[in-house]
């Protein structure tokens, strides 16, 4: 932080004529290729027919006489590369040149990006930064006056702070030189979304996989039988297998019959035996499962377990697994189906069986991209209805232990720079970005083989900019970095190729480049030492998940949870109550770890683009059911709920035209320390997290304590 006061955050309430850009309405589309960030303004449906998540921040195009021009086009970084805007504001460019003054009238709105092109004089007098407002000196500089700043963000990074882009101006306040654009975004997914009907459909024949329809009763004893068991247990044998046949023998969609399914916990037997999942779906490419509208049960016993799980042998109520477990698939959608969880079966007598979260209807794993689930009503799990992962397990066979992606961890990097320079790669002596390299990273043969799906992705060589630390309150997590591409039978040490690109995003290898290595910018650390960065480049992870038309509710702990990048949750409803009952008529006791009884939590793995809208929320107790997002960037709009969202690590979350029956957002603490040595050390001094939160109805006023690089912008608001 650069500052002439102490605080350390920026917030405020008020009005403005200047509001951040609003959604286009749902199901408008986003247009570009592979490597832009273009965004169109109207409604429109992709190839196949699937309404894609609304884009942001188009803004339309003018420009007056005076020089001053509102774009929607996108910036670019100092690499020249291809950029997102994630400030969510309006852009004002304002064009300078020889003898050209920097007027306040042409920088009065608040929450703004003001963009200036070439040199602009300041006349010897002050322009005060409006509030919300960004200075972007990219590809432009100020000479000559006093800039007055506001708790303003402001880019590039040393563009103040070491006068790389002002000459004799004496800057006072409160400013922040920080990320506001993403380089090198790929918003499309790698496999075009397929979303149509499907053409050929296979109506299961439920004898033919041993398929047993029907619910399962407790006998007179109070357990289930041997025989019970054996059946619920071939239920999940008998729809993964089913599945499987009809995909591989040309059909492009599945439908059961309407009726009820049972199935039961179960463990892996081909190794160590490790809690598999029920039903498999798994290495499937364009296919549609229709549930077909029936019922499924997830079954369990407290007090005693079948054959069939072979773990915690002591403890009955440890046993928990996931229904429908998703890895490998690609253009693959999931619906119309009643799933009912294990929760109302347990007993509770252990005091350990009311903190479980064991169980879920829906996991999505590794490799999945473009998943559409919807119209599904799921209730009654331990764990969550749906969890999405960006990064996880897949299966030889439904009998074999798990196996997990490649992920190539960075070791030290040290003090270097390269750059484009007529046509040609060379260093950068200077190195005035105190950018650093790693070590070489080698990623032939990457890709395990096993699935077709892996082997059609590790076709296209693609990977992904990754740390694998899981919880976003820990720090080490990358924002822009070029990948230095090598072919390691002629040199390590000279690059074929710059790739512009960011944390979270994916890339794409020559034949002939066989790895890479990471070059981060900004790294401040003493040089001798090396820098240990946690930046892996992992198989490409998973992306674009849509869930919509879904009821989710009475799940213990949660409802959703996540996540991977490009996700959109829409037209859901969630509900939680804190008086419900088991099967024997006892008020359920309510998860209570750590406060962290959710609806939706975000914020297990960093992930980019989490869309949330026309979305309901409600709950009978206020320690139960809460929002938590900790993601890159966070677009959360035409929701109601009588939970406010509470945010932990992001850059950007855009927060609006909600209705809240309490206060609309909290912060929680990202685990962003406030000594600037700690955090030069993780690359981590450059990232801030900002808030903007407008045009909502709110029950009350939120109210929060100072945290360190957090900006929160409200305006607009109602009470």
């Amino acid at each position: 932080m650069n500052k002439a006061s102490t605080k350390g955050t920026a917030s405020g309430t008020g009005t403005t004529s200047g509001k951040v850009a609003r959604p286009l309405p749902q199901g408008a589309a986003t247009s570009g290729t592979a490597g832009t960030a273009t965004r169109s303004s109207g409604a429109a449906a992709n190839s196949s027919g699937m309404s894609v998540p609304a884009p942001r921040t188009t803004v339309p195009g003018s420009e007056s006489s005076t020089g001053v021009s509102r774009t929607s086009a996108r910036g670019v970084g100092p690499d020249l590369g291809v950029t997102k805007d994630i400030t969510g504001l309006e852009r004002v460019v304002l064009k300078g040149g020889n003898g050209k003054v920097l007027t306040q009238a042409m920088m009065n709105q608040r929450c703004r990006r003001y963009i200036i092109e070439g040199t602009f004089d300041l006349a010897g007098k002050a322009v005060t930064m409006p509030y919300g407002s960004v200075l972007d000196l990219e590809n432009g500089e100020l000479r000559n006056g006093t800039l007055v700043m506001g708790q303003t963000r402001m880019t590039p990074i040393y563009g103040i702070s070491k006068e790389t882009r002002i000459s004799k101006v004496k800057v006072t306040g409160e400013y922040y030189e920080t990320l506001v654009d993403l380089w090198g975004v790929h918003e499309d997914p790698v496999f075009p979304w397929d979303t149509s009907a499907p053409k050929k459909v296979y109506v299961v024949d439920l004898k033919k996989f041993g398929i047993t329809p029907g619910y399962q009763k407790k006998g007179a004893d109070g357990h289930y039988t041997d025989r019970q068991y054996d059946l619920m247990y071939q239920n999940g044998v008998g729809f993964t297998e089913a599945i499987q046949w009809a995909y591989r023998n040309g059909y492009d969609g599945i439908r059961f019959p309407k009726n009820d399914y049972c199935f039961t916990p179960r463990t892996t037997k081909n190794e160590k035996p490790q809690e598999g999942p029920i039903v498999l779906i798994q290495d499937l490419d364009k296919f549609d499962i229709d549930f077909g509208g029936a019922t499924y049960y997830l079954i369990l016993d407290s007090k005693k377990k079948s054959k069939y799980y072979t773990l915690n042998l002591d403890k009955p109520y440890a046993q928990g697994g996931t229904l429908f477990f998703i890895a490998a698939c690609i253009n693959l959608q999931i619906h119309d189906a009643k799933m009912v969880g294990d929760r109302a079966l347990r007993d509770y007598d252990e005091g350990a069986e009311r903190n479980l979260e064991n169980s879920r209807a829906f996991a999505l794993s590794a490799y999945c991209q473009n998943i559409r689930i919807h119209h599904l009503d799921l209730s009654g799990f331990m764990a969550d209805g749906i969890s999405v992962s960006q990064f996880g397990n897949w299966y030889r066979s439904y009998d074999s232990n798990y196996s997990t992606p490649v992920m190539t961890w960075s070791g030290k990097a040290q003090y270097g720079k390269f750059v484009e320079k007529e046509g040609q790669i060379v260093k950068d002596n200077e190195n005035k970005e105190r950018c650093t390299i790693s070590n070489y990273l080698k990623l032939t043969n990457h890709y395990r083989k096993g699935l077709q799906t892996i082997e059609r992705i590790a076709e296209k060589r693609v990977f992904s900019i990754n740390n694998n630390l899981g919880y976003t309150r820990l720090i080490n997590n990358y924002h822009n970095i070029d990948i230095l591409t090598f072919n390691e039978k002629e040199s390590t040490e000279q690059p074929l190729r710059i790739i512009h690109s960011s944390y979270l995003d994916y890339f794409s290898l020559l034949p002939n480049e066989t790895g890479v290595k990471i070059q981060s910018w900004y790294d401040e650390v003493v040089p001798e030492e090396g820098i240990q960065h946690s930046a892996t480049i992992s198989d490409l992870i998973s992306s674009h998940c849509i869930i919509e038309n879904c009821q989710i509710h009475d799940n213990h702990r949660g409802g959703i949870s996540g996540g991977s990048n490009y996700n959109t949750i829409r037209n859901c409803s969630f509900s939680k109550s804190n008086i419900s009952k088991n099967y024997r008529g006892t008020v359920i006791p309510v998860f209570m770890v750590g406060a962290t009884n959710y609806h939706i939590n975000y914020e297990d793995s960093f992930a980019k683009d989490l869309v949330i809208n026309h979305c309901h929320f409600s709950r009978t107790n206020t320690s139960i059911g809460r929002l938590f997002f900790g993601v890159y960037t966070l677009f959360f709009y035409d929701n109601m709920t009588d939970a406010g969202v509470v945010i932990y690590n992001n850059i950007n979350s855009d927060v609006l035209s909600n209705t809240f029956k309490t206060a609309g957002f909290g912060i929680a603490d990202w685990r962003h320390s406030s000594n600037d040595d700690v955090l030069k050390r993780y690359g981590f001094h450059y990232l801030t997290r900002v808030v903007n939160f407008h045009d909502n109805k709110c029950g009350q006023k939120a109210s929060f304590k100072e945290h360190y690089r957090t900006f929160i912008y409200q305006f607009d608001n109602e009470l």
